[in-house]
């Protein structure tokens, strides 16, 4: 247990000073010397270093881009929000002109018009 931690503290070491360059540590050297596996154990230590390096990289922050980001958030939402409104209005306004027309079919068509009466005299009269 104790080789284990010593080889694994080694493997840091080489990895976070010089991971692409030759192998100085005779500990890690001698390691890596008495079994293959120990090798291909490396090779994936090295992969894993690799790849959580990439990830722990920082970017450099731009204030100006993260705020037009928000502000393009932002006009999208209001845009959204508009358009919904604008929908609401347009289904209020076709509601209001079914249900009045309704209302004036069916109030009309319960009493005689005078204009049939109109019709029908002026139809006699020729």
């Amino acid at each position: 247990m104790e080789k284990k931690k010593q080889i694994g503290e080694h493997i840091v070491d080489h990895l976070s000073e010089r991971m692409n360059e030759e192998i100085v540590d005779p500990v890690l050297d001698e390691w890596l010397a008495e079994d293959e596996s120990n090798q291909e154990d490396f090779k994936r230590y090295k992969e894993i270093w690799k790849e959580t390096g990439s990830y722990l990289e920082q970017e450099t922050f731009n204030a100006q881009y993260a705020w037009d980001k928000i502000d393009r958030i932002n006009k999208e939402r209001d845009n959204k929000r508009k358009r919904l409104v604008n929908i609401g209005y347009i289904i209020s306004g076709v509601a209001a002109t079914f249900i009045t027309n309704g209302i004036l079919f069916f109030e009309t068509s319960k009493k005689p018009s005078p204009w049939k009466f109109t019709s029908l005299i002026f139809s006699f009269a020729l």
